[in-house]
């Protein structure tokens, strides 16, 4: 992919990346420590789709809905942890957030469990400094790979 341009943060070391089950849905998700840094993703993110999105101003909450767009998720398990890498793809920019989990356990446990029944991801992305949270609904671009 001569020409295109990347751009991974990794953000602060204070971010969680997480993975489990939303709303009866397989779920995975990074809690920035910093409203630009999650600002930023949420920016990058809309560039790269077309979207449906409802906000509720009360509870800070945003959910969207892709409806065209390109998303990829790459869900690797490890042996005490999970790594995820989402990417957001418009033009020749790529885009997104990547890490491992803490821990492998009960959350991946549900994830597993919800994805063999609904193949899609649901992406929370969650601003620990203001409160706020985006769901992002309609990823089925996810390639899982378990031990």
């Amino acid at each position: 992919m001569a020409g295109n341009k990347s751009t991974f943060k990794i953000f602060s070391n204070e971010d969680q990346i997480f993975i489990g089950e939303i709303l009866s849905s397989p779920a995975i998700g990074k809690m920035f420590s910093k409203k630009s840094d999650y600002l930023s993703c949420i920016n990058e993110f809309k560039k790269s789709i077309k979207y449906f999105g409802l906000a509720n101003q009360n509870k800070n909450t945003t959910a969207i809905f892709v409806l065209k767009g390109h998303v990829e998720v790459e869900i690797i398990e490890k042996e005490d942890c999970v790594f995820i890498n989402v990417t957001f793809i418009n033009n020749n920019t790529i885009s997104g957030f990547l890490g491992l989990t803490d821990t492998k356990g009960f959350g991946f446990e549900k994830f597993n469990e919800c994805y063999k029944q609904k193949p899609h991801v649901l992406v929370s992305l969650i601003c620990n400094e203001s409160q706020e949270e985006t769901l992002i609904f309609g990823v089925n671009n996810v390639k899982l790979t378990t031990l």
